[in-house]
């Protein structure tokens, strides 16, 4: 079944005349647009309701006792909210060319005629509604963009450069001969600081993914087993008690960005070393057309999990301390190089496969 579409939030209308019967007959004419109707009875309550709400339209009448609408106009059009909201004057009484020449000096749309064609009406109202809803919406994609800015700009620096600060003196201190006492709580906290220092770059990379038109790369020429046997090296350095295999066959050259790709294999290397019991096992393939990075690990990966994968903020794990970013990443750094990656479960073993393009 396709999805329905969300039905808009319907837009403030505000309608201003001094007579009773005159609002009732408006508000009959657009009342099937489903839009909320506000209504004024003279230039003051319309002022007030400008301070009050924000009005995609405003229908007002020409004659009315206290203020006429040609100074309601004039007052509203000093008001911050309401300097551009569109303008319609209705008038039966000032019919000449001069008076809706001065209603469009005041920024009015529109000058009608009473009695007017209801049809003619709603289809003006109609299309205003739908600019005020396309501008509004633009709004809210520039305020967006600039969201995104300012997020990656604090998780990309304000937020990295004391979490830097962290691993390089604690890594410092521990080359200290004489710190064997401290080691430990050292350890831990370059630990947590390398983790931290994962977790901002995989939001960065979720907010570069989502609203930045995904993860750039920078292709240079490398060889896919010298990248996965960094990894293999660093996740071993940090995992010594599990057994990491790798495999190399066939021309394994092409051009790549090394960072991104390692950064991808190493988040499937380190979720295998810490969920395997036995070895695991790294093979580099070379294809026709591409080079296949596959990990595997013993166990079968819960069946209820597989849909939702590689998914951001979707754990394998329950118990994970990540923030469920790897797979997601794995996938959109293989996307970003035109490549894809699968989960495969047989006999006992969980096998995530990337395929890489050579260019």
């Amino acid at each position: 079944m396709p999805l329905r579409s969300r039905p808009a939030e319907p837009v403030k209308i505000l309608m201003v005349d001094d007579h009773r019967a005159n609002l009732i007959a408006l508000g009959a004419t657009l009342e099937p647009l489903g839009e909320t109707l506000i209504e004024a009875r003279s230039g003051r309550e319309a002022l007030a309701a400008v301070e009050q709400h924000e009005f995609a339209l405003i229908l007002l009448d020409v004659r009315m006792a206290d203020l006429d609408g040609f100074e309601t106009a004039a007052l509203i059009r000093q008001h911050e909210r309401a300097r551009e909201t569109p303008i319609i004057f209705l008038s039966a009484i000032h019919t000449e060319t001069h008076y809706a020449r001065q209603g469009l000096s005041l920024g009015a749309v529109d000058y009608i005629y009473k009695p007017f064609d209801p049809d003619l009406l709603r289809d003006k109202v109609r299309s205003f509604v739908a600019l005020y809803r396309e501008r509004r919406a633009r709004q809210t994609a520039e305020s967006a963009l600039k969201m995104k800015d300012l997020i990656l700009g604090v998780l990309g620096h304000d937020l990295r450069s004391p979490v830097t600060a962290i691993c390089a003196s604690a890594e410092m201190l521990l080359r200290d001969e004489q710190a064997d006492e401290r080691r430990a709580a050292l350890v831990r906290i370059t630990a947590s600081a390398h983790r931290m220092d994962r977790m901002v770059r995989s939001l960065v990379d979720y907010a570069r993914t989502y609203f930045g038109g995904g993860i750039p790369v920078f292709r240079s020429d490398e060889r896919m087993d010298r990248i996965v046997r960094r990894v293999v090296d660093e996740v071993a350095a940090t995992h010594p008690a599990q057994q990491i295999e790798l495999g190399v066959v066939g021309n394994v050259e092409g051009s790549w960005d090394g960072d991104r790709v390692a950064q991808a294999v190493c988040n499937l290397v380190v979720n295998a070393a810490e969920h395997a019991t036995g070895p695991v096992r790294v093979d580099v393939a070379g294809g026709a057309d591409d080079v296949s990075v596959t990990v595997s690990n013993d166990g079968a990966f819960p069946e209820a999990l597989r849909k939702t994968l590689f998914e951001p903020f979707h754990k394998g794990d329950a118990g994970s301390k990540g923030l469920g970013l790897g797979l997601f990443i794995v996938r959109a750094v293989a996307e970003a190089h035109g490549g894809r990656v699968e989960l495969a479960v047989t006999d006992g073993q969980t096998r995530f496969t990337t395929w890489w393009p050579r260019h």
